[in-house]
């Protein structure tokens, strides 16, 4: 059973070093065939784990680019039905978003902007 907990500095290594890893390519659709563990629930905990943390810090919703075959089992439902939209092209069936707080995506559109960050991947 894997742990899952807070990153210390001492993980920081083998942390890029399987971000190197899973993004040596550029195609990032298949990436989700490539990890030796896929199919273990470690992405589901994870996932619960993190949406977990962004309702305990209030925020309203998450948004996500990702299988369309994964991430509605969380709740998550094609952000374009909403009227919103990322701010790269990508097909809609793959941009999602979950309410974390209720009523949070009845007033909400517009265009996502990832942190420039995410420029690179």
């Amino acid at each position: 059973m894997e742990l899952i907990r807070e990153e210390t500095p001492t993980d920081w290594g083998a942390i890029r070093t399987l971000n190197a890893t899973a993004f040596r390519t550029d195609a990032e659709a298949r990436l989700v065939d490539a990890p030796s563990r896929q199919g273990c629930g470690i992405g589901t905990r994870l996932v619960r784990r993190g949406l977990e943390r962004l309702r305990v810090a209030g925020h309203p919703l998450c948004v996500v680019l990702g299988h369309p075959g994964f991430y509605p089992r969380f709740g998550f439902e094609r952000a374009s039905q909403f009227g919103i939209y990322w701010e790269r092209k990508a097909p809609d069936e793959h941009f999602f978003v979950l309410e974390l707080i209720r009523g949070a995506l009845r007033d909400a559109s517009g265009v996502v902007r990832y942190s420039p960050e995410f420029a690179i991947v």
